[in-house]
């Protein structure tokens, strides 16, 4: 609110700081990194990407209480997902083989 009323121009370093942004990039760096990001982010299941992004979108004009409620109820549906389940089993294979 502080920053929307008073327009302060940050620096790249102070928006890191306070949070605003979650990393800094050299201008060279840009392009691959976002495209590492964006493989990253799809490699997750689609079922869990969209309930993340219901879920900060609810809390918006939700109470604690009912956003909580939403996303254990996302949470679970998550779980029960064909994708989620495979990655999980994946997940535990890659576990496996790097023990054994």
């Amino acid at each position: 609110m502080h920053l929307a009323m008073t327009a302060q121009v940050l620096t790249a370093e102070e928006s890191l700081r306070i949070g605003l942004i979650t990393q800094l990039v050299e201008d060279s760096e840009l392009e691959s990194r976002a495209l590492a990001l964006g493989e990253r982010l799809g490699a997750y299941p689609l079922t869990g990407m969209k309930n993340i992004n219901r879920s900060f979108n609810a809390a918006l004009e939700a109470s604690l209480s009912s956003t909580l409620t939403l996303e254990a109820e996302y949470d679970a549906a998550c779980y029960r997902s064909k994708e989620t389940r495979q990655a999980l089993r994946d997940f535990i294979d890659l576990r496996k083989k790097r023990k054994g």
